[in-house]
């Protein structure tokens, strides 16, 4: 476990659904929600080693995105923030453009 000094003051004050809240910060698994009403996007998902290989699997990173793409109505913002290969965020970029 890690310890952030002041990281549950923050968290009181601005997620959603506690009494008193900015309602801020939202955490869902709902992707309709998620791209009306977001404008920073994280994208953590898993990226194992391939079966035999040395590279990652990124089908879950390609899965989230290619979802993710088609409901996002107006500019945002997606950070990745899996492992992923030299070059994966200028392909991915691509398919969000």
């Amino acid at each position: 476990p890690m310890y952030e000094p002041g990281l549950e003051e923050v968290l009181r004050k601005h997620v959603a659904g506690l009494d008193g809240s900015t309602k801020r910060l939202r955490f869902t698994s709902s992707w309709e929600e998620i791209a009306d009403f977001g404008d920073v996007h994280f994208v953590c998902v898993n990226t194992p080693q391939r079966q035999g290989d040395l590279a990652c699997d990124m089908s879950y990173v390609d899965s989230a995105v290619e979802t993710l793409a088609p409901l996002l109505t107006r500019p945002a913002l997606v950070v990745g923030k899996s492992t992923v290969p030299v070059g994966s965020a200028e392909r991915l970029a691509a398919r969000l453009a």
